[in-house]
């Protein structure tokens, strides 16, 4: 991985917020502390600018690691991923209810479509909430 220097690692975790720039959980809910990753790796000619670094949680980063497109289970084709620099993440994700397994209990969990739900079940659960806008705030 590329060097990036204290200042540029602190304009990026500004940025989001202590958020997780791919699935956005707060890094207060995390055991690992988030980490910088490069949008487009620089193997694939990615700069170690602001513009293509982003704040990413432990699981996030292993799952992407420096994958730029994967192939659509639905469609067969190529699909660039998730890019937090250019799209917008509620066009991707949206929030939906979740069952916890052995209760009749729901709760609002995020909904993302290639990440390995397992290991994501207890850190939606935990978050969600949290990470919720309240009325009236922005």
């Amino acid at each position: 991985m590329a060097d990036i220097d204290a200042a540029l690692r602190e304009i990026v975790r500004l940025r989001a917020a202590g958020l997780c720039e791919y699935c956005r959980i707060s890094e207060r809910f995390t055991l690992a502390e988030h980490e910088i990753d490069h949008v487009i790796a620089v193997k694939h000619g990615g700069q170690t600018i602001a513009e293509n670094l982003a704040l990413c949680c432990a699981v996030c980063n292993r799952f992407k690691g420096s994958d730029i497109a994967s192939i659509d289970p639905e469609t067969g084709q190529l699909t660039p991923l998730f890019n937090p620099r250019v799209d917008h993440w509620d066009d991707h994700y949206q929030f939906a209810k979740w069952r916890n397994p052995g209760s009749d209990r729901e709760g609002p969990r995020h909904s993302l479509a290639s990440a390995d739900e397992s290991l994501r079940e207890s850190q939606r659960a935990a978050t969600s909430a949290a990470l919720r806008p309240q009325q009236g705030c922005r």
